[in-house]
C-alpha cells in the first residue's frame, strides 16, 4: 500500500486488514514491515483464526465475522462450523462407503452427522440468546475422491481438529463463565471425542488400504496438519473476557 502521511492507528488497522482478509477485530493487530521501500508503508496484518471442528473439501464458506462483540462473534463461528460438519461427515460417510468401508465405521460416521447436527441446535440457541446471528454453509457437491485425499484430509480435519475441538470443548465446559455454555459444551466434549477417536479408526482402515502407495506418517498425518493450523499450531490464544478457547493458530498477510 502507498503511506497515508499519518500514524497506522486502531480504526485504519482494522479497517485496512478487515478489507483485503477475513479477519475478526477481536483477534486483530497491525504492525509496520521493518523492510518495506523507502516509499511505502507495508502493512502487517495478524490476526487469530479458529482450528476446531470438521471440515470437507465441499464446503466453500466461513462462519468469521458474525457478532457484535467477542463472545457473540465465536459462538456465530462455531454455529457454522457445526453445522458445516454436518455436511462433513454426510460427504464422508458416501466417500467411505464407495470405497468399501465396513459398516461398522459407516454406522459410526452417521452418528457423528447426527451428533453435529444437535451441536448445531444447541450453539444456535447460545447465539440467539445474545441476540446474533449466523452464516449458513455454503456447500458444493462433489465426486468421490481417491483414498491418498481422503486419508490426508481425514489426518488434517479428523485426527486434528476434532481431537482440538474435544479438548476446547472440555475446557470451555469447564472454565466459561456462562453457565449455558458450559452445559452445552459438556455434552459437545464428549462427542468430540468420540469423533476424533473414529478419525484415528479411519486413519487406520484408508491407511491400511492404502498400504505402501503412503509414503509413512509424515506425509499423511505431520505436514498437513501442520498447514492446516499454520507455522505455529501449538500456540493457544487464551481469552480470559469468556474464558474460551476460540482459537488454534494465528495468520499474518501483508
Amino acid at each position: 500500500m502507498e503511506p497515508t502521511g499519518g500514524d497506522l492507528n486502531d480504526e485504519l488497522c482494522a479497517a485496512l486488514c478487515q478489507h483485503y482478509t477475513a479477519a475478526d477485530t477481536w483477534g486483530l493487530y497491525c504492525t509496520l514491515a521493518d523492510d518495506a521501500p523507502p516509499d511505502e508503508v507495508h502493512v502487517v496484518c495478524t490476526w487469530t483464526t479458529g482450528c476446531d471442528g470438521r471440515r470437507h473439501a465441499c464446503l466453500r464458506s466461513s462462519g468469521e465475522g458474525m457478532g457484535a462483540d467477542p463472545l457473540t462473534a465465536w459462538l456465530a463461528r462455531a454455529a457454522h462450523d457445526e453445522a458445516g460438519s454436518v455436511h462433513a461427515f454426510d460427504a464422508l460417510h458416501s466417500e467411505l462407503t464407495d470405497h468399501g468401508a465396513p459398516a461398522s465405521l459407516l454406522r459410526r460416521v452417521r452418528r457423528a452427522a447426527a451428533d453435529e447436527r444437535r451441536h448445531t441446535i444447541a450453539v444456535d440457541r447460545l447465539v440467539r440468546a445474545r441476540r446474533g446471528a449466523w452464516r449458513r454453509p455454503r456447500v458444493h457437491p462433489m465426486p468421490t475422491r481417491g483414498l491418498r485425499a481422503l486419508a490426508i484430509e481425514n489426518a488434517v480435519e479428523g485426527c486434528v481438529r476434532e481431537t482440538w475441538a474435544a479438548l476446547s470443548a472440555a475446557h470451555q465446559a469447564a472454565h466459561a463463565r456462562n453457565p449455558a455454555i458450559r452445559t452445552a459444551m459438556l455434552t459437545i466434549a464428549a462427542d468430540e471425542r468420540r469423533h476424533a477417536e473414529l478419525a484415528w479408526a479411519i486413519d487406520a482402515w484408508v491407511l491400511a488400504r492404502l498400504g505402501a502407495a503412503v509414503d509413512g506418517p509424515s506425509s499423511s498425518r505431520v505436514r498437513p496438519p501442520r498447514a492446516a493450523c499454520g507455522e505455529d499450531w501449538r500456540h493457544v490464544d487464551f481469552r480470559p473476557q469468556f474464558s474460551s478457547m476460540p482459537a488454534c493458530h494465528t495468520a499474518h498477510q501483508r
